[in-house]
C-alpha cells in the first residue's frame, strides 16, 4: 500500500509544529518590546488628549487592519510548505507590537 499522502501530511504537521515552537520560544524575549510599544502608544494617546489634538480614526483603522492581516498571514505561513527566512518568525511579533502601539496612539474613545 502507498501511504505517500499520509507521510506528506505528517511531514507538514511536523514543520508547522516546529515553526509554532520557534515562535513561542521567541515570544518571552520579544514581550518587553511589545509592552514598551504599547506603553509608548498609551502615552502618546494621553498627550494627544491633553493637547486637544485630533485622534486619527482612519490611522487607527489602518494600523489595526495591518496588524490583523499580518497575524493572519503568519498563521497561514506556519502551515505553508515553503522555506521561510530565519528572522521572519521573530519579526512578526515586533511588527505587530509596533502596529498595536501606533493604533493605541490613534484610538479615540467616544463618550
Amino acid at each position: 500500500m502507498d501511504h505517500g499522502g499520509t507521510t506528506a501530511v505528517q511531514a507538514e504537521l511536523q514543520v508547522s509544529a516546529t515553526r509554532q515552537a520557534t515562535l513561542l520560544e521567541w515570544l518571552p524575549w520579544l514581550a518587553a518590546f511589545v509592552l514598551a510599544t504599547l506603553a509608548d502608544g498609551g502615552c502618546a494617546r494621553l498627550v494627544k488628549a491633553r493637547e486637544f489634538r485630533q485622534h486619527g480614526p482612519e490611522m487607527f483603522a489602518l494600523y489595526a487592519s495591518a496588524g490583523i492581516v499580518i497575524v493572519c498571514a503568519t498563521v497561514v505561513g506556519l502551515v505553508l510548505p515553503v522555506t521561510l527566512p530565519p528572522l521572519w518568525l521573530p519579526g512578526v511579533p515586533l511588527v505587530v507590537g509596533a502596529l498595536a502601539g501606533q493604533a493605541l496612539a490613534c484610538f479615540h474613545r467616544r463618550g
